[in-house]
């Protein structure tokens, strides 16, 4: 990956993050850096402008080059909501056009911008500019954070941050800086969605696998090494299968704990023998690594995946790396006809894990509802549907929080995450909820995907998968599987809830507004943003 850094005046500070990280800079004008390691980007010049992409970018029908090239030469702001949908992968944009710099991230904003206007300092890394302002802590944004993690995954709400000197960037918004002036304004943009459902399952089933494979069939790596990561779920496991039969050297891969055997090992290296496909095991040492964990992902990722980091440091990887994340969020549902629902079941989880003021529930049920109003104002369905604006919220949600993690994956290589793209994501829409369900249904979880999967390679299908099922749809044949899968994931999980609750170490963060008591899964966070705490 590569991030930046801009402030006027601070072209030859030196960021000591980004030289820990990254071999090679790039000026981009006397104010404006990129730091990157080899093939981490793609840069074109034409007539003294520039397009830079931070991170894996792909196009259909068109090499990425000749694509970037038309966009500089015919840029207009208003396109900006079409480059986001046209433009797959994980990525920043950083487009200098005469004395205008616009900055904008992927379809779900999974690569941040964050930016203090009034200092006119905008960068990638939320630590790298938390570090230059004022270490100012908004308490109620690490409420906001703490109580996420029980409700989806831990982020801050809105554009807001932890630092009150600083903002990110939403999904919906571009930055434009005026290289003469140094001005820093914040443009938005409408983005439409064809979440017209397909009633035949048939039919959704071919359009699902169409889409799929177009987004993942890149034609220039046909014959050069392929990775995907591999865990014990559903995700992977599928894009897995894929690409196996688009691409001629794949390989698998996973994360693990040094010297500690999980159920996701032991699944991987049960598919990877099926496919007949090298399993790589990255080990991470945990004790020794856990400070670069929280260096790398600025200590907003929780502690539990810290296995992760021995993959985020090594060298010479895949020319592609491909993973699963956004599936679970693109195929199920959750439970609510309306976000009204959703967010007082926030609410009640919120009172249960953290005690707080009350006037700290009511900013945050109204940050919810106002998280929502935006959702409607700059995204237009052909058919206006709650639930799919829950399901959106979700995916950027799920967006937000993997930020830390993807821009670590492009460290040193060249990540992409096929349900994150907009094409995939807008053929998600389109299936009907008949043909969606939660964890909490028997038969019809991740029912296309599972159908798919049984198609691809019925071999790989019949592995069960961490939710102690396999990946292949409730049938006669298959309810005995998932019948005796049911028990066995209830006695599983409930050994694994009393291994976590003896083993586990419990800390507590207390600030004059809210007290929160749990296991160490926020200790970065603490270390990093309380430290008088620890």
């Amino acid at each position: 990956m590569a991030d930046f850094y801009y402030k006027p005046g601070d072209s030859n500070m030196m960021i000591s993050k980004f030289d820990k990280l990254y071999t090679n800079k790039r000026c981009i004008t006397n104010d404006f850096n990129i730091f990157y390691n080899d093939n981490t980007t793609t840069h074109i010049e034409l007539e003294g402008n520039s397009i830079t992409i931070l991170g894996y970018v792909y196009t259909y029908h068109k090499s990425v080059e000749m694509y970037l090239q038309n966009l500089l030469s015919n840029f207009e702001e208003k396109q900006i909501d079409e480059i986001k949908k046209q433009l797959l992968g994980q990525y920043i944009v950083i487009i200098h056009k005469e004395n205008i710099l616009y900055l904008f991230s992927d379809f779900l904003q999974t690569r941040n911008i964050f930016y203090a206007a009034n200092e006119k300092l905008v960068c990638s890394s939320f630590d790298v500019i938390h570090v230059l302002q004022e270490n100012e802590i908004n308490d109620y944004k690490a409420f906001e954070f703490l109580a996420m993690r029980h409700c989806l995954y831990p982020t801050w709400l809105g554009s807001t941050t932890i630092n009150n000197q600083i903002k990110r960037l939403r999904a919906y918004e571009y930055l434009k800086i005026n290289t003469d002036s140094n001005d820093i304004q914040v443009g938005d943009i409408l983005l439409t969605i064809d979440n017209t459902k397909i009633e035949s399952l048939k039919e959704i089933n071919k359009y699902t696998r169409s889409t799929l494979q177009d987004a993942l069939w890149h034609s220039k790596f046909q014959n050069e090494k392929i990775y995907t990561t591999i865990t014990g779920g559903f995700d992977s496991r599928l894009v897995t299968a894929l690409v196996q039969k688009y691409y001629t050297n794949t390989n698998l891969r996973i994360s693990t704990q040094k010297n500690i055997s999980s159920l996701d090992q032991t699944i991987a290296q049960q598919v990877a023998k099926a496919l007949s496909s090298p399993l790589k095991i990255y080990e991470t040492d945990s004790q020794r690594q856990i400070k670069d964990f929280y260096f790398i992902t600025d200590g907003l990722a929780p502690r539990e995946n810290l296995t992760m980091t021995q993959l985020f440091q090594s060298k010479n990887r895949g020319t592609l790396e491909f993973g699963g994340t956004f599936g679970t969020e693109l195929y199920t549902a959750y439970p609510y006809n309306h976000y009204n629902e959703l967010i007082e079941d926030y609410l009640c989880k919120t009172r249960k894990y953290i005690q707080a003021d009350e006037i700290y529930y009511e900013r945050f049920r109204q940050c919810l509802y106002d998280e929502f109003n935006n959702l409607h104002i700059h995204y237009k369905l052909k058919h206006e549907d709650p639930r799919d604006f829950i399901r959106i919220f979700q995916l950027l949600d799920t967006g937000y929080f993997s930020s830390s993690f993807i821009s670590a994956f492009n460290i040193y290589g060249n990540q992409y995450e096929v349900f994150g793209t907009f094409p995939v994501i807008e053929a998600g829409l389109r299936i009907p909820y008949k043909y969606l369900g939660s964890k909490w249904t028997f038969g019809r979880f991740y029912l296309i995907p599972k159908i798919l999967m049984e198609k691809i390679n019925r071999k790989v299908s019949k592995i069960e998968t961490t939710h102690f099922c396999p990946m292949r749809p409730l049938s006669v044949i298959s309810f005995i599987s998932y019948f005796l899968g049911r028990i066995k994931s209830k006695n599983y999980y409930k050994k694994q809830s009393k291994i976590q609750n003896k083993d586990g170490e419990t800390k507590i963060l207390k600030t004059k507004h809210f007290q929160y008591t749990s296991t160490n899964w926020f200790e970065g966070f603490q270390m990093r943003y309380f430290p008088s705490q620890e």
